[in-house]
């Protein structure tokens, strides 16, 4: 990745913070995925979908030493913007019609329909005048402030950092296992791949598969790693596990909504490392999240899988289990569990050129049947710029019997 490189010298500056940066070095970097998808249901009645997609973001970081002896920082943040972004100045529209209705010189009782505001005088000739509203509100498919978080607390972060130790403040940079190590070649997860499934009625269908196991990561929170020769040991908390929910920095009771959502605190626990082994990449995580109210459950997840590299050659499983939850992060009044299980293998003809496999089944304990996923990949590299083409197929995607989807998908990235 190239980066764009700018130092200063700030000693004896008066910073914001009131403190000084010397020799600190800052680096702007990006990139960019533009990608096309056909999907194909099979459900009765229902056709296809195709379009493009893309992904932009440009990061900004800063690294140096702090005046205390052996201690350095890392802080940065990204700017985000995919094809569903809002980013409008109003995001629901009202348009608003009037209908006066005038009578004569004597006054008439007069009625109001409430199911059809039609409007009634009762005498023919009333001096009363009536006024009928009728307000239309339309809106985007995604709230602008949700959007705006999503465009503005994308990797933010503060982190310092002694020697293997880091301690890190802020949302979506910390460690976490929201991946799919089995995805060897391809650049996506299956639930993302198997996303715009569609039921027989044309309603959107949720996949299964579990992506991240709960993990809170990507709410506010502070962490704390250390880096052991076998691998790295972290953890994380968030006081309030609802996504970049974050206010400006002048905090009041009269925004509280903005910052705390409606979720509770939640934890997560990982390790990530080789073993010591080479080729060898392994990882555990658990998460746990307080229930939200007392007819709710708690919500659990835990994943755990590894990956082998030998010479061109590799092969991965992964684990992944959700409790307490629908898969969204929301909690569920009846207790469940939903388990994923995925394999993955890859084979690289060269430096440029791979090829990938990878299967994926998934049971909801409230659902019969089980989803199942399997894909063919094809990754090129063309210097700068990445190539990959995917083949997938969903069964019974999102427990459903019937709902099944031939996914094709061709992604071209390249990061600056």
């Amino acid at each position: 990745m190239k980066k764009l490189l700018t130092t200063s010298a700030l000693a004896g500056s008066a910073l914001i913070l009131g403190s000084a940066a010397a020799n600190a070095q800052t680096t702007v970097s990006g990139n960019l995925n533009l990608s096309y998808k056909a999907l194909s249901n099979k459900s009765a009645g229902i056709g296809s979908l195709s379009g493009f997609g893309k992904e932009t973001q440009i990061n900004l970081a800063n690294k140096g030493k702090l005046n205390i002896a052996g201690w350095e920082y890392a802080a940065g943040f990204s700017i985000e913007h995919d094809g569903t972004n809002v980013d409008v100045a109003n995001a629901a529209l009202t348009s608003t019609s009037t209908t006066i209705i005038t009578g004569g010189t004597t006054a008439g009782a007069a009625t109001v329909n409430a199911a059809t505001t039609a409007i009634a005088i009762a005498t023919a000739d009333a001096a009363l005048t009536l006024t009928a509203t009728t307000t239309t509100t339309t809106g985007t498919a995604e709230p602008l402030g949700d959007s705006q978080r999503a465009l503005f607390s994308e990797n933010v972060y503060i982190d310092f950092i002694n020697g293997n130790t880091t301690i890190s403040i802020g949302a979506d940079h910390f460690d976490n296992p929201n991946f799919t190590i089995t995805s060897l070649v391809s650049h996506n997860d299956p639930d993302d791949l198997m996303a715009g499934t569609t039921t027989s009625a044309g309603a959107a269908v949720k996949p299964l598969f579990v992506s991240d196991a709960n993990s809170p990561t990507e709410a506010f929170g502070v962490g704390i790693k250390h880096k052991f020769p076998v691998g790295t040991l972290s953890y994380y908390f968030a006081p309030n596990d609802t996504n970049a929910h974050a206010n400006d920095d002048l905090t009041s009771a009269t925004t509280r909504s903005l910052v705390e959502g409606s979720a509770n605190s939640a934890q997560q626990v990982m390790f990530r490392g080789d073993l010591g082994v080479k080729g060898l990449d392994i990882f555990y995580a658990q998460t746990k999240r307080d229930r939200d109210t007392s007819s709710n459950f708690d919500v659990k997840g835990v994943k755990f899988g590894a990956k082998y590299n030998f010479g061109q050659f590799t092969i991965a499983a992964d684990r992944g289990k959700n409790e307490g939850t629908d898969g969204g992060g929301s909690n569920v009044t009846t207790n469940k569990t939903v388990k994923s299980t995925s394999y993955g293998a890859a084979f690289a003809v060269n430096k440029e050129l791979s090829f990938g496999l990878q299967m994926a089944k998934t049971k909801d304990s409230a659902l019969a049947p089980e989803e199942k996923f399997k894909s063919a990949n094809i990754g090129y590299s063309l210097g700068p710029v990445s190539v990959n083409l995917t083949y997938a197929k969903g069964d019974d995607v999102g427990g459903v019997a019937g709902q099944d989807s031939n996914i094709g998908y061709i992604q071209i990235g390249t990061r600056f």
